[in-house]
């Protein structure tokens, strides 16, 4: 996880049109959506753990904004509400 949320915040030099990060954005939001329980929600967890993630939140809000499928950016959204709430 650690991984992935560190090449979504900082993308390798030769990724000027921000490829990976949208796919690994895409990535962590299929992940998320096997865990039931906040607790045991790997990435969460990970996202919990970070002082800070601008470009993860960046690219939530794009995606969340864009029209269509919405369901795994609304629950990666609650997701995170009901880790603050639980923890």
């Amino acid at each position: 996880m650690e991984f992935l949320l560190d090449t979504i915040e900082s993308p390798p030099a030769g990724d000027e049109a921000d490829a990976l990060p949208d796919v690994l954005v895409k990535l962590l939001l299929a992940f998320n959506v096997h865990f039931d329980l906040p607790s045991d929600n790997l990435v969460m967890l990970a996202v919990a753990g970070r002082g800070t993630a601008k470009t993860l939140t960046e690219k939530l809000m794009l995606l969340f904004n864009r029209e269509g499928q919405r369901s795994i950016e609304v629950e990666f959204l609650l997701d995170t509400v009901a880790g603050n709430l639980y923890s």
